[in-house]
């Protein structure tokens, strides 16, 4: 005859061998839908800081207000038509085709501020997506397109403040 224990066991399996066999079929059911599911697409992220500088002393009220024009900028400024087409077109010539609603959805452009003055520090740009050579190219030239507008605007101002000084001279 088997010992008191070993009974015991035997007949607690045949009371719950039911709960067992259901948890283990539950578990190889739930292992197998996670197996199943597709791996995640790679997403690649570009990050940039642009910085701005400029002369630390202003000779003369004009020339601070002129720096204060240029530091006077928005995310929307930034991530405009001009510069999403200038980098569309440069991907297409890469042969990257990527259309404007995309680079607008993918990029993301942070104006970094100093907490005391409120001044503009610097613009953090990120872009992402699924394939590296169009996140190392697209967050190139968005760069790239945001420092040429910078400097056709601030020339525009500087030139639009010069004719007025001359009119004055004049």
């Amino acid at each position: 005859m088997a010992p008191s224990i070993v009974t015991r066991y035997v007949l607690a399996f045949k009371q719950y061998k039911w709960f067992g066999l259901g948890g283990f079929v539950a578990t190889f059911a739930g292992a197998v839908v996670l197996a199943s599911q597709p791996p995640p697409s790679d997403n690649f992220r570009a990050e940039a800081l642009l910085g701005a500088s400029g002369p630390t002393v202003a000779f003369s009220q004009t020339g601070g207000e002129i720096q204060a024009q240029g530091r006077e900028v928005s995310s929307a400024f930034l991530l405009s038509a001009p510069i999403v087409e200038f980098t569309r077109n440069s991907l297409n010539t890469q042969g990257i085709v990527v259309e404007a609603e995309d680079i607008l959805a993918r990029a993301n452009v942070r104006l970094r501020r100093n907490e005391d003055t409120g001044a503009l520090e610097g613009v953090q740009v990120i872009y992402v997506s699924q394939s590296r050579a169009e996140t190392d190219a697209a967050i190139e030239f968005l760069l790239a397109g945001m420092v040429s507008q910078s400097e056709d605007t601030n020339k525009a101002r500087l030139q639009a403040l010069v004719e007025a000084i001359n009119q004055r001279l004049s």
